[in-house]
């Protein structure tokens, strides 16, 4: 004969709230968890970040092709082209 909780073969059952609330408690996962929240949070970082650096990086090589160029020409130094992206 089955009680409550048990199946066909005899096992213990756990109900939804038993299991819910032994999950809750349970800490073993915590861990693993926390490393996956900072690496979510470090990922929408770089996201953000990397645009920004990758347009300033951008204008750094711009400038020093442009002063090599203008180092060919023999142009005077101090005569120099902005970037022509606008970094925001």
């Amino acid at each position: 004969m089955r009680t409550k909780g048990q199946t066909t073969d005899g096992a213990r059952n756990p109900g939804k709230s038993t299991l819910l609330r032994r999950l809750w408690r349970d800490c073993r996962a915590q861990d693993a968890t926390e490393y996956a929240l900072l690496l979510v949070l470090l990922a929408l970082a770089t996201v953000a970040v990397v645009p920004q650096f990758a347009c300033r990086v951008h204008c750094v090589f711009e400038q020093i092709a442009v002063s090599l160029d203008k180092a060919r020409a023999g142009i005077p130094p101090g005569q120099f082209q902005k970037c022509t992206r606008t970094c925001s």
